[in-house]
């Protein structure tokens, strides 16, 4: 009788503690967390009976971290645009104004060339190219500053022929008004507000007027008017002024303290009074009322 002999299967090492498919012992029971307490569990009453939100757990904390760390950083930036404007400002005031388009370039840097040949040209011709600018600079500054000292002497010169020309009309009618001198000393001496004060009011007077010693006296007497012309603007007040001239009346010659001539001796005098040039010798015998004959 023969046996017949089965295989064995292959024994596989199995980690401890694993059960295999008939093994009934059960493994390593896992850690369980106690759930999460439901909504009904966290929410407390208030004093009105009403139930408090729940309080979410995560994240709160780190998200008022992250806005008041935004917070400051906003605030530094914006404190560091505030200083960088007010630095710009004072770099302008402390250094001139640059004409408009005046933008130069920079020098050449030797990063920007194959070689240091071609950097060394470049830097030459930019050495070159600065002092021609500097100098056509220099020659602009000079011609405004010419141009403004040509300005300022024909001003001046200006200037000086107007009140000439002024003081020439002051003469002519001073013996027109009493107290002419002492107006004209006010005004020299801007003791007449309106026209000291007032750029346009002076400038038609002493400069443009043909009458304005005679404006400047009315205004000088007339308070009213000197008030309301300050209160007008410059265009307005030339325009008055303009009126102004137009009707201000011709003042009567001042009465003078001189003696009358004297009387011709003998004369008769009267309106039908004849020629004396034209007289003949009878006529002129009896207009003087001599008796011998006169001798020419």
């Amino acid at each position: 009788m023969s046996v017949e002999v089965v295989p064995s299967a292959p024994v596989v090492d199995t980690p401890p503690n694993t059960p295999t498919a008939g093994d009934k012992t059960p493994g390593p029971v896992a850690e369980t967390t106690p759930e999460a307490p439901t909504t009904s569990d966290q929410e407390t009453p208030t004093e009105e009976g009403q139930p408090e939100k729940p309080k979410k757990a995560d994240g709160g904390f780190q998200r008022r971290i992250n806005r008041l760390t935004a917070d400051y950083r906003s605030e530094q930036a914006a404190r560091a645009a505030a200083e960088a404007r007010l630095a710009e400002l004072e770099r302008k005031q402390s250094t001139p104004a640059s004409t408009a388009g005046d933008n130069e370039p920079g020098p050449p840097r030797l990063e920007d060339f194959r070689s240091y040949e071609e950097y060394e040209r470049a830097d030459r011709q930019f050495i070159a190219d600065k002092a021609t600018r500097d100098a056509e600079k220099r020659f602009k500054a000079e011609q405004a500053r010419a141009a403004a000292e040509a300005r300022e002497s024909e001003e001046r010169r200006r200037a000086f022929e107007a009140r000439k020309r002024f003081e020439a009309r002051a003469e002519a009618v001073a013996e027109n008004y009493e107290d002419f001198a002492e107006v004209m000393d006010d005004m020299w001496r801007d003791r007449i507000p309106v026209i000291s004060r007032n750029p346009a009011i002076a400038a038609y007077i002493v400069e443009e007027s043909d009458s304005g010693p005679d404006i400047a006296y009315h205004i000088a007497n007339n308070p009213d008017l000197a008030d309301r012309l300050g209160k007008l603007s410059p265009l307005a007040q030339v325009k008055e002024l303009v009126k102004l001239e137009a009707s201000l009346p011709k003042p009567n010659a001042k009465a003078t303290s001189a003696p009358p001539p004297p009387k011709q001796v003998g004369a008769r005098g009267g309106p039908d009074q004849k020629d004396p040039a034209k007289m003949t010798i009878d006529e002129m015998r009896r207009a003087t009322g001599t008796k011998r004959k006169v001798d020419y």
